[in-house]
């Protein structure tokens, strides 16, 4: 048996935080006769924002079958400088981590260890990836505070020196302005309308830091119509508003309204102008038949109220228009976001970006369901036809993030 065997066996990972771990933790055994051949090494310690700061490890030989290392913090600012947190212990050939009483959990277990036994090393993950199902879009309100990335009450690295990646699955088509989210940063999703040539729907995606929570924040908004009347002419123009479902509502509502206005004025002045054309063509039949100047006079005037008329049906015609491409518009969004709710996920990861041992700290990330096969019940074949030889059908192969 190798001296490292059950660090290999654990894959590596001995998890130093999280939910359920207590203060004391055993973390592996590691088969050396002598602890004093023994070495661990910190990987990662250093830590630049929001203030520097470096963790080291100190090792003190407590007798001839022990051996431990304290973990120091050490900051160049701040009242406590320089505090030991923590300490490892390798005792009868069991390694363990004990935390200080209120120490700070957050870095530590976002660096690595490494542990050697002569020629022997490996280096070891101090966190266990917290797992969860992909986050959903919900328009119930314009702003959203998805799922946490873990669990209350665990303590992450600074925030600043996170970040997220995306990656959007079956969303309809959109652009996106990036894939990766860091410290006051925001990722842009459109949704365009080819036949407008505007967004239709923006989603503002940020990473969320308040009251110590950190998680994933939307931001929801839609290009608007908005209807106006002004010198009794209706006019639709569209503002960026807050996008929830109850807005959309009173938007679709409000357009509903407008449309049953105009149409009822646009029936009214075309009453009018039949009547007004009916009487024009009696005026015209009376001059032909020799009627006097009156008859003139008064068709000029119902010429000039015909031409009111007119511009006032042309306008209202195009208010209908307009009333009827923004219907379209909102049912477009209304869609859109039926869509974005029922399927669209968003598939993340958070980490410590780390050039270490050239592989990120991941801290959370989701996890992809494979995806279920739907195959056609089998079809019976004439009996005339000879049965083809039996075909092995491959395994479903579970889709991996």
């Amino acid at each position: 048996m190798r001296a490292l065997d059950d660090v290999r066996q654990k894959s590596r990972k001995l998890p130093l935080a999280g939910e359920g771990l207590s203060d004391e933790i055993d973390l592996c055994k590691i088969f050396a006769q002598d602890p004093a051949t023994v070495t661990l090494q910190l990987i990662g310690g250093e830590f630049t924002v929001p203030e520097q700061m470096t963790l080291t490890l100190k090792p003190f030989p407590v007798d001839a079958k022990s051996f431990l290392w304290k973990v120091s913090q050490e900051s160049t600012s701040g009242l406590a400088r320089n505090q030991e947190i923590g300490e490892f212990i390798l005792k009868e050939q069991q390694l363990s981590f004990r935390w200080f009483r209120n120490m700070d959990k957050g870095k530590l277990p976002f660096c690595r260890l490494k542990i050697s036994v002569g020629p022997d090393s490996e280096i070891c993950d101090l966190w266990s990836v917290a797992r969860s199902g992909a986050a959903k879009v919900r328009f119930a309100k314009s702003e959203q505070l998805m799922d946490e990335f873990v669990p209350s009450g665990i303590r992450l690295p600074p925030f600043e020196i996170l970040e997220l990646d995306l990656t959007l699955e079956n969303w309809p088509e959109h652009k996106v302005s990036g894939e990766k989210l860091t410290f006051n940063e925001t990722i842009t999703v459109t949704f365009p309308d080819d036949e407008s040539n505007n967004d239709l729907i923006t989603l503002k995606l940020s990473l969320d830091r308040k009251e110590g929570r950190y998680a994933l924040r939307g931001e929801y908004l839609f290009n608007a119509p908005v209807v106006s009347t002004r010198r009794k002419k209706t006019e639709v123009h569209y503002e960026e508003e807050k996008l929830t479902e109850d807005q959309l509502k009173k938007t679709s509502d409000s357009l509903k309204s407008s449309a049953s206005k105009v149409e009822k004025d646009l029936d009214s002045v075309q009453q009018i102008l039949t009547a007004l054309n009916d009487r024009r063509a009696g005026l015209v039949q009376q001059i032909s038949n020799g009627a006097g100047n009156a008859q003139r006079a008064a068709l000029q005037q119902v010429d000039a109220q015909i031409t009111d008329k007119e511009d006032a049906e042309t306008e209202l015609q195009t208010a209908q228009e307009e009333l009827n491409v923004a219907a379209i518009t909102v049912e477009k969004v209304k869609s859109l976001c039926e869509d974005i709710g029922n399927q669209g996920r968003i598939q993340y990861r958070l980490y410590r970006p780390f050039a270490g041992d050239g592989r990120d700290i991941v801290i959370a990330a989701t996890v992809t369901e494979p995806a279920s096969v739907n195959r056609p019940a089998a079809v019976p074949e004439p009996a005339a036809v000879p049965e083809p030889a039996a075909v092995t059908e491959p395994a479903a192969v579970e889709e991996n993030r």
